[in-house]
C-alpha cells in the first residue's frame, strides 16, 4: 500500500515537471519578441528600410516682359551635360502673371521654362506700342495697333527660361523673365556648366549690367502699364519693369522674337556683356536700351530712375 502511493506520487511529481519544461502557458513563446505589435503597425525602429516619406517644394514668382498670363511654365532637372532634363512638373500663370509650381524637392538646379498655348497673352509695356494686330477681343480701341497696356497674343517661337539653384525649402521665390533668360544663357557657358555658382555669378551680372540692386531671380515685377500697381512697388522692382519696358520698346514693328534672340546671343557670347553703343538701330545695345527706360521712366513720372537710365546711357556712349 504505501509502495503503490510513492509510486503515484512520484509520477504525479515527473508529469508536473514534465509540464513545466514544455513552457506552460504558452511562456516558452518569449524567446522572439514580436515585429508586429498590437494592432499591426510596424515601428520605425521595427522597419529600419522604409524611403522616409517625398518632400515637396512650391515654387512661385511671377512672367514677366510685359506681365504674361495664361502661359505654361514647366520645370524640368538637369541633366549632368547641362541639357533639359526630366520634366519634374508644370503650371499655368494667372492674368496677373504669377504663378505657383509644386514639385519634388530638389538639391541640385531646376530649369523652368515659359512657353505659349491657347489663350497666352503678354502686356505691351512698349511707349510705342508692340506693333500691328488683328486681334479684335485684345484691341480695345480698335485701331489695330498693339497699343501700351493692351494684351497681345504670344508671337510664334516666343519663350523665356530661367534657372533656379536648387528646390529643397518648402517655398522658393523665382521668376521668369527676359532678365532670368539671358542669365540662364550665360550660366551655361560657364567652364562648370549650369551649377548653383554659375547660376548665382550669371544672375548677378544680368543685374549689374543694369546697376539693378536686387536678384533677378526673386525680385517682384509690377505691372508698369498700371500706374497704381508701378507706384506702390518698391524703387528696385520699378526699375525692373522699367528695363523690360526700355527692352519691348527697342522691337522694330513688334518682333520681339527675333530681338530676344539677339540679347542672349550677345550677353551669353561676350561673357555678360553687351555692345555699349551702335549707330545700326538693328544691333542691340546698352545705350539705346537705357534712352528707351529712360523715357518710360518720364511718361510715369519716375523722376529718380529716369535720372538713372540717363546715367546709364551716358556711361554707355563714352565706354
Amino acid at each position: 500500500m504505501t509502495s503503490t502511493l510513492m509510486r503515484v506520487c512520484l509520477s504525479s511529481l515527473m508529469l508536473v515537471s514534465l509540464l513545466a519544461g514544455c513552457g506552460g502557458g504558452g511562456g516558452g513563446g518569449d524567446a522572439s519578441p514580436s515585429t508586429t505589435p498590437t494592432g499591426g503597425t510596424p515601428s520605425v525602429s521595427e522597419n529600419p528600410s522604409a524611403p522616409p516619406p517625398p518632400r515637396y517644394s512650391s515654387i512661385s514668382g511671377i512672367a514677366a516682359k510685359g506681365i504674361i498670363g495664361n502661359a505654361r511654365i514647366t520645370a524640368y532637372d538637369i541633366g549632368d551635360d547641362g541639357s533639359r532634363g526630366a520634366m519634374l512638373g508644370v503650371a499655368q500663370t494667372g492674368i496677373d502673371g504669377k504663378f505657383t509650381l509644386e514639385i519634388l524637392a530638389q538639391s541640385t538646379p531646376v530649369w523652368l521654362e515659359l512657353s505659349g498655348g491657347t489663350g497666352a497673352f503678354m502686356l505691351c509695356d512698349s511707349l510705342d506700342g508692340c506693333g500691328e494686330t488683328s486681334n479684335t477681343t485684345y484691341d480695345a480701341n480698335q485701331n489695330g495697333q498693339v497699343d501700351f497696356g493692351e494684351k497681345m497674343a504670344l508671337p510664334p517661337g516666343f519663350g523665356l527660361r530661367a534657372l533656379v539653384p536648387a528646390a529643397e525649402d518648402n517655398s522658393v521665390s523665382a521668376n521668369i523673365s527676359l532678365l532670368t533668360h539671358m542669365a540662364a544663357a550665360y550660366a551655361e557657358t560657364f567652364p562648370q556648366g549650369i551649377d548653383g555658382l554659375s547660376i548665382a555669378m550669371a544672375n548677378s551680372q544680368t543685374a549689374n549690367l543694369f546697376a539693378l540692386d536686387g536678384d533677378v531671380l526673386t525680385t517682384t515685377v509690377p505691372d508698369v502699364s498700371q500706374i497704381d500697381r508701378y507706384q506702390a512697388a518698391t524703387q528696385t522692382q520699378r526699375k525692373y519693369a522699367l528695363i523690360l519696358g526700355g527692352f519691348s520698346a527697342l522691337a522694330q514693328n513688334g518682333e520681339i522674337v527675333s530681338l530676344l534672340q539677339q540679347a542672349v546671343t550677345q550677353f551669353s557670347g561676350q561673357q555678360g556683356q553687351l555692345a555699349n553703343h551702335s549707330d545700326d538701330a538693328m544691333t542691340l545695345s546698352l545705350s539705346a536700351w537705357a534712352e528707351k527706360s529712360r523715357l518710360l521712366a518720364v511718361h510715369l513720372n519716375d523722376s529718380l530712375l529716369a535720372a538713372a537710365f540717363a546715367n546709364l546711357k551716358n556711361a554707355a556712349d563714352i565706354a
